[in-house]
């Protein structure tokens, strides 16, 4: 299972189903500069800096690289036990690692950061709502729909986890699709809103700072 988050700078939102519409919004926009240029839009400085910092904490390999990872104990995220995994018998590499495809700084495209996890990995999920706290980004769980809060955050001998309710395979969602219809979120049809009511603002949109128009 592929377990998506998404991170962006911006002001902050009042609501889950805002954060989604800020993030959609930021997610179109890079798209549409993609498409009208051919080339994708490399990462705003702060969405650049604090994938640095994931990375310097979460290497793309289990394998630590020479002083990354430091979690004061000397071991990477990736090889550090949850509590609740203590006893059991140590994960397979590739199932340390938390992320779910290659390329991780590849996702990171102009305001936003888009990483896939192997799965809902606690561990990451709580260090990345950390580092984006630290660098002033904002951070969201598709999966869950709903924003990563600080307050979900706690650690155990310097380990990190969350208590946050995660989301679930995708194809139960789909499976109860019918009898949820409510729970629907606006957000990515308020992001589409916002980019076509002003397109030629977006259109000079060449600096990497989204449309930041009004739902």
């Amino acid at each position: 299972m592929i377990y998506r988050l998404g991170f962006w700078t911006g002001p902050v939102p009042a609501d889950d189903e805002s954060a989604c519409a800020d993030l959609h919004t930021r997610i179109y926009a890079a798209e549409h500069r993609r498409q009208a240029t051919g080339c994708k839009p490399p990462p705003v400085p702060e969405v650049r800096r604090f994938v640095d910092a994931v990375l310097a904490e979460l290497p793309e390999s289990a394998e630590d690289p020479a002083g990354a990872g430091d979690l004061g104990s000397g071991e990477s995220l990736a090889s550090v036990r949850d509590p609740a995994d203590l006893g059991k018998e140590a994960p397979a590499e590739e199932e340390a690692c938390p992320w779910g495809s290659g390329d991780v700084a590849g996702t990171a495209t102009a305001e936003v950061f888009l990483p896939r996890l192997r799965g809902p990995h606690r561990r990451a999920i709580a260090l990345l709502t950390q580092i984006a706290h630290e660098h002033g980004l904002h951070g969201f769980d598709l999966a869950a729909h709903r924003m990563l809060s600080m307050a979900d955050a706690y650690w155990v001998d310097e380990v990190p986890s969350t208590d946050a309710i995660l989301g679930v395979d995708p194809s139960t969602v789909l499976a109860d699709l019918s009898a949820s219809r409510e729970r629907i979120c606006r957000g990515p049809e308020l992001a589409r809103r916002r980019l076509a009511s002003a397109p030629a603002a977006l259109e000079e949109n060449i600096a990497g700072t989204v449309l930041d128009a009004a739902s």
